[in-house]
């Protein structure tokens, strides 16, 4: 007896028409379409998925600002009883996940950035060691 692993059927023709009306498969013609490997299909989707996240999380930003001060208002006018209202903007976006993590990897990035320049910089010795403790720890953190 063999075991089949089963999965759903593709419907290769949304998905075609998905990414030719996105901006990653507007030149893309059926045929090459058909000759793309299903992985880059696969990879070209989740990344077509992220950008729709982040779109959609752009376009509510005011609203959920607004929710969140809303939020706030009703708090204070209750006389400020109770527990604080714990919660921020990012609460109130559709995929309050993909916000984090990319927020997250900007800061990343420009740590990254600051750290390679400031190195290079204590590196070449044109900057005195206690200006690059205070841009590193900032002001009045002069210990390593």
């Amino acid at each position: 007896m063999y075991a089949y692993v089963e999965s759903p059927e593709t419907d290769w023709d949304s998905l075609y028409v998905r990414l030719k009306l996105s901006p990653l498969g507007s030149d893309m013609t059926p045929e090459s379409f058909l000759a793309t490997p299903v992985r880059v299909i696969g990879w070209l989707l989740m990344k077509l998925n992220e950008h729709e996240q982040y779109q959609q999380n752009i376009l509510a930003h005011g609203t959920a600002i607004l929710n969140n001060q809303v939020m706030w208002a009703m708090y204070g006018m209750g006389g400020g009883k109770g527990p604080k209202p714990t919660t921020t903007y990012r609460d109130f976006l559709p995929f309050p996940e993909v916000a984090n993590t990319q927020e997250q990897a900007r800061k990343s990035s420009r740590m990254k950035q600051t750290r390679k320049v400031l190195t290079e910089l204590l590196q070449s010795g044109e900057l005195p060691y206690n200006i690059v403790l205070a841009l590193w720890h900032g002001p009045g953190k002069n210990q390593p």
